[in-house]
């Protein structure tokens, strides 16, 4: 199997199948990059109105299925290219704790031409796709930026604390799974005490299919702990839910996003060329105000956490890498390591400096593109340098 798997269309009709078939296949440890294309169809002659894509009449399913297929697990680029069609809602859906995640190894993500409605899709992108590890992201014109007023800022913002609400979703999950788990356990305790210990064994639930509102398994990697590290029981004489020493907090983690190459407006509304510069400027300075904005909100939440952490208050981080499912079948600590362990100073001190990525509005080179400026208006690190790279075209 190639390195890198190219497809480009005229006629949408052929974008399921081929998202199907890929999908298809098995994993493979070559096939670590995607390009598929779809070219916007030319005008008819004399026809002055728009007409929507073939696409619109076709599901995009499939594309969420690939995302999360065995086929596309390591694979680290990809270009997605749909005129007007919304694809980030196919890749950025919300899954439960312990499942497949979209591209889980993906670095780099270009979906030019899609539709992406504001800075709140983007944070999706940002939290659900490559588990942690998106750092390039290529959205020419896409309209995400439409020039009203503050835009810029909000974006900012949204790229520097998109961890924020990937921790919100985290943490909830984690409530209700602790409360059910405190629920269980009173329930075990209390008909331990009525009907005797062999009534209990024999009313215990068999291993199969459970919801968070039923689970009975405990976290065996993870087991609460206080300052001294040692586990601490959850209180079920008392009340059903977790004592305030078994709650656990998760720390949100630190942007990693380097490079975001988008348009300054929309194809519909092109700015015109004495307005470039002082618009690209005010984009950068309004960008750059909102990701500090962020970055040091997230700080405090951080100076929080740690301060909770020091009273016994049990905090984890996310880590791709720490994968225990195999000892927790119910998956909620899935990719969560403890702070208690090794390496937490480091992982802490990871705030010190958060720079804001590289921002690219040149756009693609273009098919036309003569060779005479080799990055033309390109800054270093973004993410157009680096799809000329990997795929060896100007698009």
């Amino acid at each position: 199997m190639q390195e890198a798997t190219y497809y480009r269309f005229l006629k949408g009709s052929y974008f399921d199948s081929t998202l199907e078939s890929i999908s298809r296949w098995p994993a493979n440890s070559s096939f670590t990059r995607l390009s598929i294309i779809q070219d916007p169809l030319p005008p008819l002659p004399g026809n002055t109105k728009s007409f929507a894509q073939p696409i619109v009449f076709f599901s995009s399913r499939p594309l969420t299925i690939l995302s999360l297929s065995p086929s596309t697990q390591l694979v680290t680029h990809i270009r997605l290219r749909v005129p007007s069609r919304q694809l980030s809602i196919f890749i950025a859906t919300l899954r439960p704790p312990g499942s497949a995640t979209h591209f889980p190894s993906l670095t780099y993500l270009d979906l030019s031409t899609s539709s992406i409605n504001g800075s709140g899709e983007l944070e999706g992108v940002i939290n659900r796709v490559g588990d942690g590890r998106l750092k390039h992201i290529v959205l020419d014109n896409t309209g995400l930026c439409k020039g009203n007023d503050g835009e810029w800022g909000q974006l900012g913002r949204t790229c520097a604390l998109a961890g924020v609400k990937r921790m919100r979703e985290r943490e909830k999950a984690l409530k209700a799974w602790t409360e059910a788990e405190a629920e269980a356990q009173k329930h075990s305790q209390v008909n331990a005490n009525v009907n005797g210990p062999a009534i209990a064994q024999e009313r215990r639930p068999r291993r199969g299919r459970r919801g968070l509102s039923t689970a009975t398994i405990s976290l065996r990697d993870f087991p609460a702990q206080g300052p001294s590290g040692f586990p601490i029981a959850l209180d079920t004489q008392q009340t059903a839910r977790p004592s305030s020493a078994a709650k656990i907090r998760v720390i949100p983690p630190p942007p990693c996003l380097l490079s975001l190459s988008t348009s300054l407006s929309t194809i519909d509304h092109p700015l015109s060329a004495e307005l470039v510069a002082p618009h690209e400027a005010r984009a950068r300075s309004d960008f750059a105000k909102g990701w500090f904005e962020g970055a040091n909100q997230l700080r405090d939440i951080w100076e929080r956490l740690r301060q909770s952490q020091s009273n016994g208050v049990r905090v984890v981080r996310f880590c791709p890498e720490h994968n225990i499912e195999a000892a927790d079948d119910t998956g909620m600590a899935a990719g969560l390591v403890d702070m208690g362990k090794s390496g937490i100073d480091q992982y802490w001190d990871e705030l010190t400096d958060i720079r804001p990525p590289v921002l690219c509005f040149a756009g693609p080179r273009g098919e036309d593109w003569t060779g005479a400026d080799e990055w033309p208006g390109h800054p270093d690190g973004c993410g157009h340098r680096i799809a000329w790279a990997v795929w060896q075209d100007n698009l």
